[in-house]
């Protein structure tokens, strides 16, 4: 179920983002945040159970405060080198301090999932019709982890640290992934029309790709 499940979740974002693209009618525009929505939305079905609207506003948010939070990464790096720039204002510290705020903000959101969830769960109990993400499993193996104050693995904090990790590292890396591989067919459109031929030729270009087609289309695969 799981690898069905998880393939059937990319297929459904895949024909989100589509229907994005078609909405432009062929002008220009900036995909990045409905395309960050749609990677993100595969990590939250794995890790929450739950998906948003590429047009949330709030969820559009946390996605902008990951990516402003990875930048502000190679900052951080530099102010653990020279510690002396947070004495004073700067352009570092002026990051620094945006990107604590805007951890705060997406742990607030991560909080407010566990609680929701946790009532799902009592309210619906761990039935088969349950998703099986990450929160779940989680939750399940704290209620058969051994009660012991100083061996507790599954703790509160943990599961918050888990969260935030696959949330934000899933969401920034697949995202830009994607991006600069459009940013490639752009670029390179005799390349773009090999991948669309193979397409044709091949399987169809009705027809919605899953992994089973991988190894039909040779061409399109080296070059994804």
């Amino acid at each position: 179920m799981g690898k069905n499940w998880l393939e059937e979740t990319i297929i459904a974002e895949v024909e989100s983002i589509c229907q994005v693209l078609r909405d432009a009618k062929g002008k220009p525009f900036n995909p990045k945040v409905q395309l960050t929505n749609s990677v993100s939305n595969v990590i939250c079905a794995l890790i929450f159970g739950k998906k948003f609207a590429l047009t949330d506003d709030h969820f559009s948010r946390l996605t902008t405060l990951i990516s402003d939070n990875v930048r502000a990464g190679s900052v951080d790096f530099i102010v653990q080198s020279l510690p002396f720039l947070m004495w004073f204002p700067n352009p570092a510290r002026t990051m620094i301090h945006k990107a604590r705020r805007n951890q705060k903000t997406l742990n607030d959101f991560l909080k407010q999932i566990i609680r929701d969830r946790a009532g799902l769960s009592r309210q619906s109990g761990d039935g088969p019709d349950q998703s099986p993400d990450y929160l779940l499993a989680y939750s399940q193996a704290q209620e058969i982890e051994p009660k012991s104050a100083e061996q507790e693995t599954f703790t509160k904090l943990q599961l918050l640290g888990s969260l935030r990790d696959l949330f934000s590292a899933g969401t920034e890396t697949t995202s830009m992934t994607t991006l600069w591989a459009l940013v490639f067919m752009v670029e390179h459109p005799e390349v773009m029309r090999k991948v669309q031929e193979e397409i044709d030729s091949n399987v169809d270009r009705e027809k919605v790709l899953t992994n089973a087609e991988r190894l039909l289309l040779p061409y399109t695969g080296n070059n994804s």
